[in-house]
């Protein structure tokens, strides 16, 4: 493959998809991520960045330079479907990438050439195959089916509940969240037409250690920006709002089912925790 991208766009990208963070463990809290290999691959003007084990998906997409028409007609290759492709070790292509600016081209197969605009290039191996593959390739198919209107699938099970919210105050509630050491919280969203007493839909965000200490949040009207469907309540643990820097996020919701959640350039599904 031979695509051009922003260098730092790219550093970004793969930075994120590790899912670092802090992760429940019996003792609490631990520093931690998803795994050490990233997942690329061209879908029609953007690169999209994967990562995934079994209970945790991210996948960032990056767009890709335009070139000129000269450079379309001689060593320029685009190919439109999930046939362009490449893993690479996080932990390798991270201290690489950090020596580049601007843009960069990148070819490869079994190995990876990046080259920038001062004829810098270094040269990697690939990694034969991520190894959450088959999960990155089911949720890439589901990833097209998500549109403005409706509810998407997971699998065959539809979504039932939505709601927006933007990406700096789930960072916020959330950090509170951790203070608390569990690693483990709760999204309670309760839809007006579930519950006709509501004078507005609620969503309640918390965390309690077994009554030692608690945290919970209620989103106010300016916070909650967006709600429809039907109410759901989910129990979950990882980092995820690490994730998402900026913007508006969309969540997709159903009672402990996976968290779905989409912003402009980002997408993370998170399995639910187990009631202990």
């Amino acid at each position: 493959m031979q695509l051009r991208v922003e260098s730092e766009e790219l550093l970004d990208a793969i930075t994120s998809v590790k899912g670092a963070g802090k992760y429940s463990v019996a003792s609490g809290l631990k520093g931690d991520s998803i795994g050490d290999f990233t997942f690329l691959v061209q879908l029609n003007d953007s690169l999209e960045v994967w990562n995934a084990d079994a209970g945790f998906i991210l996948r960032v997409s990056i767009p890709l330079v335009e070139v000129s028409q000269e450079e379309a007609n001689t060593v320029w290759t685009q190919a439109k479907d999930l046939g362009v492709n490449a893993t690479l070790r996080i932990s390798e292509i991270i201290p690489i990438l950090k020596k580049f600016k601007g843009q960069i081209t990148i070819e490869g197969g079994t190995r990876l050439t990046i080259t920038d605009t001062n004829s810098n290039q270094f040269t990697l191996n690939t990694v034969q195959a991520h190894p959450s593959l088959d999960v990155i390739h089911r949720v890439s198919a589901m990833n097209r089916l998500i549109v403005d209107e409706g509810f998407p699938y997971f699998n065959t099970t539809q979504y039932e509940g939505h709601i927006s919210m933007d990406a700096k105050v789930f960072s916020r509630t959330m950090e509170f969240c951790e203070l608390v050491g569990t690693g483990i919280y709760e999204i309670d969203f309760k839809a007006q037409v579930d519950t006709p007493t509501l004078q507005s839909p609620s969503v309640r965000f918390s965390s309690t250690d077994r009554g030692r200490k608690s945290y919970s949040h209620i989103l106010t009207t300016e916070e909650l920006l967006h709600s429809t469907g039907q109410s759901a309540t989910v129990l979950f643990s990882g980092p995820i709002h690490k994730f998402f820097k900026s913007g508006t996020i969309e969540f997709y919701l159903k009672d402990a089912f996976p968290l779905l959640l989409v912003g402009e350039d980002r997408l993370l599904i998170k399995t639910p925790r187990l009631e202990e």
